[in-house]
């Protein structure tokens, strides 16, 4: 199979040092907007599936700032290597930099053992990797938040996103957190690539992010930047 990239990304703000973004990869990008988070990755993941054209799926965040050279250089990665495993780039936590340890990183090397369990949602310690402590090689972690995250077709086949059960407005989604526990019960690592940094804009436009699903039509919408694309 050809190797072939779509980009999907669930959508519920408008920030524009993001969405520039968009229209300068050189492959497919398919955009729910404004939908409640479980249905969009829900669309996604179904859009990829049945669009057998495409290899490989990227799931990027809408408050992730991602360059068309950063992409590259995970798509690049992806395909020299015919890599199995999920290869993510990296973003700290959020945009504050003043934490007296340091920066965090949305990465945790290993899940710890379960400590407490609401619902059927299992709630784990978040034991973050630290900037100061961050590798300079490709390395394999346990889990890391979706930071760019280019997925094979058998994976998307294989884990479905089920993400979060429990009713609660807190707990509805952690799609990253779920898919790393159920890729790690199929045998598999996260890989995660440290030259790739990432520019995290969480605390931007998160009142929208949780409004604009309420309040606004959500719908869908295509970029076809491959040249191969009909």
């Amino acid at each position: 199979m050809t190797p072939k990239l779509l980009i999907g990304i669930p959508s519920p703000r408008d920030i524009p040092e993001v969405t520039d973004n968009w229209t300068t990869y050189e492959h497919d990008v398919v955009v729910v907007k404004y939908s409640q988070q479980k249905a969009a990755y829900q669309y996604l993941r179904e859009y990829f599936l049945e669009h057998e054209e495409y290899s490989h799926f990227c799931i990027m965040p809408d408050d992730l700032v991602v360059t068309s050279e950063q992409l590259e250089s995970l798509w690049n990665m992806t395909i020299k290597h015919e890599l199995i495993c999920p290869l993510s780039g990296v973003c700290p936590v959020d945009e504050d930099e003043t934490r007296p340890k340091g920066i965090p990183l949305a990465i945790q090397k290993i899940i710890p053992k379960q400590t407490k369990e609401s619902g059927d949602e299992k709630r784990f310690p978040r034991d973050w990797m630290y900037l100061h402590d961050l590798p300079t090689e490709v390395f394999p972690v346990d889990h890391v938040g979706f930071s760019c995250t280019i997925i094979t077709r058998y994976l998307m086949e294989n884990v479905s996103w089920r993400g979060s059960t429990k009713i609660n407005n807190f707990l509805e989604g952690n799609f990253d957190w779920q898919f790393s526990q159920d890729i790690k019960e199929e045998g598999y690592s996260h890989l995660v690539n440290p030259n790739v940094m990432l520019k995290h804009l969480r605390n931007t436009q998160n009142k929208e992010a949780k409004e604009n699903p309420k309040n606004k039509q959500s719908f869908v919408f295509f970029i076809n930047n491959d040249p191969c694309s009909v």
